[in-house]
Protein backbone atom coordinates (compact mmCIF):
# COMPACT_ATOMS: atom_id res chain seq x y z
CA UNK A 1 0.00 0.00 0.00
CA UNK A 2 2.91 2.41 0.38
CA UNK A 3 6.40 3.01 -0.96
CA UNK A 4 9.44 5.21 -0.41
CA UNK A 5 10.72 7.67 -3.24
CA UNK A 6 13.27 10.30 -2.81
CA UNK A 7 12.76 13.74 -3.93
CA UNK A 8 14.82 16.73 -3.84
CA UNK A 9 17.59 14.47 -1.77
CA UNK A 10 14.69 13.74 0.83
CA UNK A 11 12.92 10.64 0.90
CA UNK A 12 9.18 10.36 2.08
CA UNK A 13 6.53 7.62 1.93
CA UNK A 14 4.01 7.72 -0.25
CA UNK A 15 0.50 5.64 -1.40
CA UNK A 16 0.31 3.37 -3.78
CA UNK A 17 -3.61 3.14 -3.72
CA UNK A 18 -5.97 5.72 -2.59
CA UNK A 19 -7.75 4.94 1.00
CA UNK A 20 -10.62 6.57 3.17
CA UNK A 21 -9.93 7.77 6.91
CA UNK A 22 -9.37 5.11 9.21
CA UNK A 23 -7.54 2.64 7.16
CA UNK A 24 -4.20 1.20 8.38
CA UNK A 25 -1.78 2.07 5.80
CA UNK A 26 1.40 0.57 7.43
CA UNK A 27 1.28 -2.07 10.27
CA UNK A 28 4.87 -2.31 12.14
CA UNK A 29 5.58 -6.24 12.44
CA UNK A 30 7.92 -8.15 13.32
CA UNK A 31 10.63 -4.60 13.76
CA UNK A 32 13.26 -4.53 16.11
CA UNK A 33 11.98 -3.05 19.27
CA UNK A 34 14.46 -0.63 20.71
CA UNK A 35 13.93 1.06 24.74
CA UNK A 36 14.94 4.44 23.59
CA UNK A 37 14.29 6.66 20.48
CA UNK A 38 16.40 6.84 17.94
CA UNK A 39 16.81 9.01 15.12
CA UNK A 40 14.93 6.79 12.88
CA UNK A 41 12.45 4.62 15.78
CA UNK A 42 8.54 5.53 15.74
CA UNK A 43 7.04 5.29 19.51
CA UNK A 44 4.28 2.99 19.54
CA UNK A 45 3.83 2.75 23.31
CA UNK A 46 5.03 4.55 26.33
CA UNK A 47 8.27 3.32 26.27
CA UNK A 48 8.58 1.15 23.57
CA UNK A 49 10.12 1.86 19.58
CA UNK A 50 10.20 -0.18 16.72
CA UNK A 51 12.89 0.47 13.88
CA UNK A 52 10.74 -0.61 10.56
CA UNK A 53 12.17 -0.37 7.50
CA UNK A 54 9.93 1.75 5.58
CA UNK A 55 8.66 4.01 8.81
CA UNK A 56 11.91 5.81 9.36
CA UNK A 57 11.19 7.51 6.27
CA UNK A 58 7.76 8.71 7.14
CA UNK A 59 8.01 12.43 7.73
CA UNK A 60 6.81 14.75 9.81
CA UNK A 61 4.12 17.35 9.44
CA UNK A 62 2.20 19.79 11.32
CA UNK A 63 -1.15 18.41 9.77
CA UNK A 64 -0.20 15.01 9.08
CA UNK A 65 -2.15 12.96 6.63
CA UNK A 66 -2.34 9.79 9.17
CA UNK A 67 -1.60 9.43 13.01
CA UNK A 68 0.42 6.25 15.20
CA UNK A 69 -2.23 4.05 17.09
CA UNK A 70 -0.56 0.94 18.65
CA UNK A 71 2.15 -0.55 16.11
CA UNK A 72 -0.14 1.16 13.02
CA UNK A 73 0.19 4.23 10.90
CA UNK A 74 -3.61 4.90 10.32
CA UNK A 75 -5.30 7.49 7.71
CA UNK A 76 -6.92 10.54 9.83
CA UNK A 77 -8.69 11.23 6.10
CA UNK A 78 -9.20 9.96 2.75
CA UNK A 79 -5.86 9.96 1.11
CA UNK A 80 -5.45 10.12 -2.92
CA UNK A 81 -2.88 8.05 -4.20
CA UNK A 82 0.21 9.28 -4.29
CA UNK A 83 -0.08 10.97 -1.23
CA UNK A 84 2.67 11.05 0.92
CA UNK A 85 2.22 9.80 4.45
CA UNK A 86 3.12 11.88 7.33
CA UNK A 87 2.58 11.94 11.25
CA UNK A 88 2.82 14.76 13.60
CA UNK A 89 6.13 13.63 15.80
CA UNK A 90 5.67 16.35 18.20
CA UNK A 91 2.04 14.23 19.51
CA UNK A 92 3.84 10.95 18.92
CA UNK A 93 6.87 10.70 20.35
CA UNK A 94 7.27 11.62 24.36
CA UNK A 95 11.11 12.86 23.36
CA UNK A 96 13.16 13.03 19.81
CA UNK A 97 16.72 11.47 19.73
CA UNK A 98 17.45 14.29 17.13
CA UNK A 99 15.50 17.12 17.55
CA UNK A 100 15.27 19.57 13.92
CA UNK A 101 13.48 22.49 12.90
CA UNK A 102 9.92 21.79 11.29
CA UNK A 103 10.18 22.87 7.32
CA UNK A 104 5.97 23.58 7.94
CA UNK A 105 6.08 25.98 10.66
CA UNK A 106 10.21 26.67 11.51
CA UNK A 107 9.43 25.61 15.34
CA UNK A 108 11.21 22.91 16.58
CA UNK A 109 10.21 19.14 16.59
CA UNK A 110 11.11 17.94 20.23
CA UNK A 111 8.54 15.20 20.79
CA UNK A 112 5.64 15.72 23.84
CA UNK A 113 8.21 15.90 26.84
CA UNK A 114 10.65 18.46 24.66
CA UNK A 115 7.49 20.75 24.00
CA UNK A 116 6.41 21.11 27.55
CA UNK A 117 9.76 22.33 28.09
CA UNK A 118 9.92 25.13 25.77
Amino acid sequence: MVFVKEQEGMHGVFLSRACIKGTVVRKFSDNEVVDEPTRTSIQVAEGIHVEDIIGRYVNHACRPSCEVRDANIVALKNLSEGEEITFNYNENEDIMASPFKCRCCGEWVVGKAGANNT
